[in-house]
């Protein structure tokens, strides 16, 4: 099994489990036993090391300059140093962000929420770097349009690391430069400290 698929198959375990102590305990409904608890759980591998090197760095953002996606550049550096989700990216306007006080606002995240990031330097002089269209986006792209091209991009550096990885590099450079865990979570986006300690 791979990691996702022994993850999943524990996760309906465990939720097999709560609906059955549920049943027991609150609606008053026998069972002898639990069978769900007497399921040995699947071992769960060690996440691969999925962060982005910086000779990989390097390759990326190189080559992503012969890219018809003409922000792809700027996307990776950007994501590279604040640890946002594509998505968050993809949404991300003008009007959300005040480059001056390097903060911006990212709104309907995945968790529902909205929440309020800091901006490097870096990430500032990208998207300072960038045309903006009549929507206000910075990086006006569809999901699928994206794949594509990140995927070429693959081809083209050999460098095998999903988009996603960015998050994880950003995290791992974050803890380098002593960020606090809590800081790090408020960052990303994080609601649940372990998932984040355990991939990342």
């Amino acid at each position: 099994k791979t990691t996702s698929e022994a993850a999943t198959i524990n996760k309906y375990l465990t939720l097999i489990s709560v609906a059955v102590r549920t049943a027991t305990n609150e609606w008053g409904i026998y069972l002898p036993t639990n069978p769900a608890d007497k399921i040995k759980r699947l071992k769960e591998p060690e996440p691969t090391d999925i962060r982005i090197l910086p000779e990989e760095e390097a390759k990326l953002l190189e080559h992503a300059t012969r890219s018809k996606k003409h922000r792809l550049k700027a996307i990776i550096i950007v994501a590279l140093e604040v640890g946002a989700r594509r998505g968050e990216l993809f949404k991300l306007k003008t009007t959300d962000c005040d480059l001056v006080r390097g903060t911006a606002h990212l709104k309907d995240t995945k968790n529902n929420t909205d929440r309020k990031i800091g901006l490097s330097p870096r990430a500032i002089e990208a998207l300072k770097s960038l045309p903006i269209g009549i929507d206000k986006r910075f990086f006006p792209t569809q999901s699928e349009s994206f794949k594509f091209y990140w995927k070429q991009l693959k081809r083209w550096t050999g460098v095998n690391k999903t988009f996603h990885s960015t998050r994880a590099t950003f995290v791992t450079r974050a803890a380098e430069n002593n960020w606090q865990v809590l800081d790090i979570a408020a960052q990303t986006g994080h609601k649940d400290i372990k998932v984040l300690a355990k991939h990342y």
